[in-house]
């Protein structure tokens, strides 16, 4: 076997993904069990004010939807320490950056993917547990498809965006980003208000509207990742 050929085995693509999962799997257990410490803590809540109230009938799944919430937190945390730290270290000792940006890309909509399941499976414990023969008001199950494709890959895409934006502009782009948060914050719902009449036209344009901002951001901050100074990390 030649060189060439070992030196494409030790580091393609699926090893580099491998050595990447090694050095964050800290950080990811650390998320998931925040994310589970959440559903633990507001089940326990939960019990003792059932008890309370004397909620024998009915009974609402808040502790899915508060470990939903975290982790979505979680999984932009962790695509944030991707594109800063760890594309830092990576691209500093020599991988190239197509490599280094695309392994972030695989492994945070993977760990979003996995958020979304993990959080689906703690619903139908809870469900389990505590639901039996009681009516549930399910949070998580109204939230529709393209809300859990969102919270799964936004993240990833923020982020990547974000660090992008800031590794490109320095200084300036912390301003930039600033500036375009507050634009993203009023400019849809001051549309919003002014072209749809009814709830059902905004949710119709609900999925255009995160579809968007994810594609736009998705592209961007790639672009830029691939051009990024390492100095302005």
């Amino acid at each position: 076997m030649t060189d060439a050929m070992k030196k494409s085995e030790v580091y393609s693509f699926p090893s580099f993904l491998g050595r990447l999962l090694r050095l964050v799997r800290s950080e990811m257990l650390v998320f998931w069990c925040i994310q589970v410490g959440l559903w633990l803590i507001v089940t326990a809540v939960m019990a003792v004010v059932e008890a309370i109230l004397g909620m024998d009938t009915r009974t609402v799944d808040l502790p899915a939807l508060f470990a939903f919430l975290g982790g979505i937190i979680a999984a932009f945390c962790l695509s944030m320490t991707l594109t800063s730290t760890f594309y830092s270290l990576m691209v500093g000792y020599g991988t190239p950056r197509r490599r280094v940006v695309a392994g972030i890309w695989m492994l945070g909509a993977i760990y979003g993917i996995a958020m979304v399941l993990f959080t689906l499976g703690l619903q139908a414990l809870w469900k389990l547990m505590f639901g039996a023969g009681r009516e549930v008001l399910d949070m998580v199950s109204m939230i529709p498809w393209w809300g859990l494709a969102a919270a799964a890959l936004l993240p990833v895409a923020v982020s990547v965006f974000g660090n992008g934006i800031v590794r490109t502009f320095g200084a300036k782009g912390g301003l930039t980003l600033y500036i375009l948060f507050i634009v993203v914050c009023i400019v849809p719902s001051q549309m919003m208000e002014r072209i749809f009449t009814s709830e059902e036209q905004i949710l119709a344009f609900l999925p255009w509207l995160f579809g968007g901002i994810g594609v736009v951001c998705g592209l961007v901050g790639t672009i830029l990742l691939l051009r990024a100074n390492l100095k302005n990390g």
